[in-house]
């Protein structure tokens, strides 16, 4: 039941998120419907614009929140570790799977510092 009232909220939450590029393209199409000559022409111009800004900022803000999730999920993992490596100027890059033939290296960077380890099984 749980799992239910979970769903339901996330639904509510995420809803009308994702009804904004619907909203955008239904403007744009109001917008080459709708004689150049009308006062209303520019003002439906202008919130295409607005709704294109905004967009363009949740998905910046949805890449800046799942880079700082990642990070989390990577501090997590680790284990006894004395400080926090979640930080809001901290962003997670990529992963990959390799093998490792040597021991894991230090990479030292301008802003922190990165461990490569091995994979424990």
């Amino acid at each position: 039941m749980l799992d239910e009232v979970s769903n339901t909220v996330q639904g509510l939450l995420i809803g009308p998120v994702q009804r904004i590029p619907r909203y955008l393209l239904l403007i744009k199409e109001l917008v080459n419907c709708t004689p150049k000559d009308w006062d209303v022409c520019r003002d439906l111009a202008d919130t295409v614009t607005m709704l294109e800004h905004f967009t363009a900022h949740m998905n910046h803000s949805k890449v800046i929140s799942d880079s700082a999730f990642a990070v989390y999920q990577i501090q997590t993992k680790i284990l006894g570790m004395p400080f926090s490596i979640v930080s809001p100027t901290r962003r997670f890059i990529r992963q990959f799977m390799g093998r490792f033939e040597a021991p894991p290296k230090k990479i030292t960077t301008a802003t922190t510092t990165i461990l490569a380890l091995p994979r424990v099984p």
